[in-house]
């Protein structure tokens, strides 16, 4: 017998849609446990970015943790109005930030947890120092951006990536592709390449022999970009022009692409048949 709850003073039977009231003792139990629960949890909470303005404020101190390693260090938000501008507090925490990122400044975004006061946060940041930094001795030239739901960068834009993380942060990011339009999903599915995230490719790929081919290249990609993306004649194929920078040759690319979409069980799911004929065997098919 299965039960779901709204508030842990009343569950509800999956199977009869019966509810059940519980004693004030039973709710406190269920109260420790649901803690308990909370706590060892690896992932964070789904806050907007309005909400988490106000929770995580200029000069505030809090602790990230990423979700993939599990390594944390502690950060001082400094700026930023939009989204957050943190820098590590020590250089042991900048120490901590580089071994993320393999000792390499990155922009890739990774899925990362704020936490401060005892909230945990669903958040992305990039791995690049940039702008100003104020706090002397951290060894870290800048700051960096750290994201969160429907927070936006610079120029005012939702960044598509750094929204990807703040789901997988939270452990939804099923559910959040769940309701991706056909031509979201292909933004989608060209930016998990970007991110080089192996997690968001098998979900957003049909799993085929090519989707080998891709996440073995994967790596390779850097600054991959969409210039156009238009439907093309029938209702399932998207053109796309793609740009990106192989690394290791230093080589650019600039190409176009069909990309066919499909609907899976869950979802729209996109082909890597054709992107990996063009970006892995730098096929020209126009």
């Amino acid at each position: 017998m299965y039960y779901f709850f709204a508030q842990p003073s009343k569950l509800t039977n999956i199977q009869n849609n019966k509810s059940v009231e519980l004693t004030p003792d039973s709710t406190s139990v269920l109260n420790k446990y649901l803690e308990k629960i909370h706590k060892d949890s690896p992932f964070g909470q789904i806050k907007n970015w309005d909400e988490v303005n106000k929770l995580f404020p200029r000069m505030a101190k809090a602790k990230i943790v990423d979700l993939e390693t599990g390594l944390s260090f502690r950060v001082q938000r400094r700026a930023g109005s939009l989204h957050a501008d943190v820098q590590p507090l020590t250089r042991e925490d900048t120490e901590v930030f580089k071994a993320i990122y393999q000792g390499r400044w990155s922009w890739k975004r990774r899925a990362v947890v704020l936490e401060i006061d005892g909230h945990k946060i669903a958040a992305s940041m990039n791995g690049m120092p940039h702008g100003q930094g104020a706090i002397q001795g951290n060894n870290f030239p800048g700051h960096f951006c750290l994201h969160f739901l429907n927070s936006q960068t610079h120029s005012k834009n939702i960044d598509v990536a750094h929204q990807l993380m703040v789901w997988k942060a939270a452990g939804l990011i099923e559910d959040y592709l769940e309701g991706k339009t056909d031509k979201e999903m292909v933004e989608i599915a060209l930016t998990a390449l970007n991110q080089n995230d192996p997690q968001l490719v098998i979900l957003t790929y049909v799993l085929n022999k090519n989707i080998t081919y891709l996440l073995n290249y994967m790596e390779k990609i850097s600054g991959l970009k969409i210039h156009s993306l238009t439907r093309e004649g029938a209702d399932n194929i998207y053109s796309a022009e793609i740009e990106w920078y192989e690394l290791g040759t230093g080589s650019n690319y600039r190409e176009k692409v069909d990309i066919t979409v499909t609907r899976g069980e869950f979802g729209f799911l996109i082909s890597p048949d054709q992107i990996a004929e063009v970006i892995v065997n730098k096929r020209k098919l126009h």
